[in-house]
């Protein structure tokens, strides 16, 4: 499976196809949700990514345990790395990259990173501050 940002300056490669993927993983963090991205995660073995001309801008979240990378050409955020800070080394890919054929053929998970960490079937319901 091929992917790559919209300027195509990333280029990510994964020896597996979308159907034996899984399932993405939405995220309702506080940055997950911003980028609108769809996860799906690998050992970091099984993925190649590659520059053409600049390489990817990571973002670092507070905690220091996962690493956003967007290109700086077209601003596509294209995968995260965990860090050293992390218990698990993982690479996950931005789905929202692959063609809606391939996406398709993905199934989907809800993961509520805002509040329990947990997977769920619906999103939890946030009370509307008074601000």
């Amino acid at each position: 499976m091929k992917i790559s940002c919209h300027c195509e300056n990333v280029k990510i490669e994964v020896d597996k196809e979308p159907s034996e993927i899984g399932a993405y993983t939405e995220c309702n963090c506080s940055i997950c949700r911003r980028i609108g991205a769809l996860w799906f995660g690998f050992d970091p073995s099984e993925v190649s990514i590659k520059t053409k001309t600049k390489s990817t801008v990571a973002y670092v979240r507070s905690k220091g345990n996962i690493a956003f990378h967007h290109c700086p050409i077209c601003g596509c955020t294209t995968h995260y790395e965990t860090t050293e800070k992390c218990e698990i080394n993982k690479i996950a890919i931005n789905g929202r990259l692959l063609e809606f054929e391939e996406r398709a053929q993905i199934t989907h998970k809800k993961f509520d990173g805002a509040t329990s960490w947990q997977f769920v079937d619906e999103w939890p319901e946030f009370k509307k501050s008074k601000n």
